[in-house]
C-alpha cells in the first residue's frame, strides 16, 4: 500500500516498476536496468535508499528481503553495516548462496577493520563461507579475523577455524600447522581443546590416511565430551556449541570405524549420534539418522534401514 500510495510514483514513470491490479510490482530485470540507467545519479540514490529503508521494515527475517535491503541500501552509498550484520545472522543466511556472500563481504571491507562492529561482521562474513564450504574465502577470512581478534579464545577459535578451511582444501600441511598455532594459544577453555582433538582425527583419519591414530583419538574425544555431557546433566544440557562438538566426536568414530569395515563398531557410534542430536538442529539430526540408516544396512537389517530412509527423505 506505501508503494502504491505514489511513494514510487517515479518509477512507474520511469519503467522502473509496472502498475497492476492497485498494486506495484518491479519491472522486468532487463527493462528495469535500461529505465535505471536514465535516472539521475542522486535521484537513483533516493530510489535505493528508500527501498532499502521499505524492505528492512518489512523483511523480519526474511533473508531474500533483507538481502535485496542490503543491496539497495550499498548502491545508495549509505551505511549498511547494521543492515548485513542483520541478514548475515540470519538463521536462513546460507540461502544467500557466493553472491551475498561476496555482497557483506565486500561491505566488511569497505569499513575500518578496527571498528568492533566491523570486526564482528568480518567474523560472521568468515562462518558463513565456512557454512557455505568456500574453503578458500573462508581461510583468507578466518586468517584476517585471527590477526586481530583479542583474547586467548577468540584467536584459538579463529585459527582453528582457519585450520578447518585448509582441511576443507585437502591442505595437510596446512591445516597442521594452523591447528598446532591454535593449540599453542593455550585457551584454557574445555570446548576448544575437545574441537581441537576432534579436527585433529578428521586430520589423521581423512588426510593423514593415519586410521588407528585418528580412530584413537577420536574415541578419547567422545569420551571426555560423554564426562563433560554427565557433569551437565546429559547431553540434553548441554550448551549448542558443546553439543556440536560431541556430536562431531560421535560422526568421527563412526567414519573410522567405516574405513575399517566394522559393522558392530559402525552401528554403535551411529545409534550414539542419533541420540544425541535428537532435539537438535535439524540438518545435524537428519545427518545422524541418514548415518544410522546405513549402519542398519551394513548390519543387515535391511527393512529398518530402508523405513528410516525413507522417513529422513520425507523430513528433508
Amino acid at each position: 500500500s506505501r508503494l502504491s500510495g505514489g511513494r514510487f510514483a517515479l518509477g512507474v514513470g520511469r519503467g522502473i516498476a509496472v502498475e497492476s491490479g492497485g498494486s506495484l510490482r518491479l519491472a522486468h530485470d532487463l527493462i528495469r536496468a535500461a529505465a535505471a540507467g536514465e535516472i539521475p545519479d542522486d535521484r537513483r540514490r533516493d530510489i535505493h535508499r528508500r527501498l532499502a529503508d521499505w524492505l528492512a521494515e518489512t523483511a523480519g527475517v526474511d533473508v531474500r528481503r533483507l538481502r535485496e535491503a542490503v543491496g539497495h541500501r550499498h548502491a545508495a552509498g549509505t551505511p549498511c553495516l547494521d543492515l548485513a550484520a542483520r541478514l548475515v545472522r540470519s538463521p536462513q543466511r546460507t540461502l544467500l548462496g557466493q553472491d551475498g556472500l561476496r555482497l557483506v563481504a565486500s561491505i566488511a571491507d569497505e569499513v575500518d577493520p578496527l571498528d568492533a562492529e566491523a570486526f564482528a561482521l568480518h567474523w560472521e562474513v568468515a562462518s558463513l563461507a565456512s557454512e557455505l564450504a568456500e574453503h578458500d574465502e573462508a581461510l583468507e577470512r578466518w586468517s584476517f579475523v585471527a590477526e586481530r581478534a583479542e583474547g586467548a579464545e577468540s584467536q584459538a577459535s579463529a585459527l582453528l577455524a582457519a585450520s578447518r578451511a585448509a582441511y576443507g582444501l585437502a591442505r595437510s600441511t596446512e591445516a597442521r600447522e594452523l591447528l598446532e598455532r591454535s593449540r599453542a594459544i593455550g585457551a584454557g577453555d574445555e570446548v576448544v581443546r575437545l574441537e581441537q582433538d576432534t579436527h585433529e582425527a578428521a586430520i589423521l583419519l581423512w588426510l593423514e590416511q593415519r586410521v588407528v591414530e585418528g580412530h584413537r583419538l577420536s574415541r578419547e574425544t567422545v569420551a571426555a565430551a560423554a564426562r563433560l555431557a554427565t557433569r551437565s546433566g546429559g547431553v540434553a544440557a548441554l550448551d549448542a556449541r558443546t553439543r556440536r562438538v560431541y556430536i562431531d566426536a560421535l560422526r568421527l568414530d563412526y567414519e573410522a570405524a567405516v574405513m575399517e569395515a566394522d559393522a558392530k563398531a559402525m552401528l554403535r557410534a551411529a545409534e550414539a549420534r542419533e541420540a544425541a542430536a535428537r532435539g537438535f538442529e535439524l540438518e545435524t539430526y537428519l545427518g545422524a539418522s541418514l548415518a544410522l540408516s546405513l549402519a542398519l544396512r551394513s548390519d543387515g537389517r535391511v527393512r529398518e534401514a530402508i523405513g528410516r530412509c525413507r522417513r529422513v527423505w520425507v523430513e528433508a
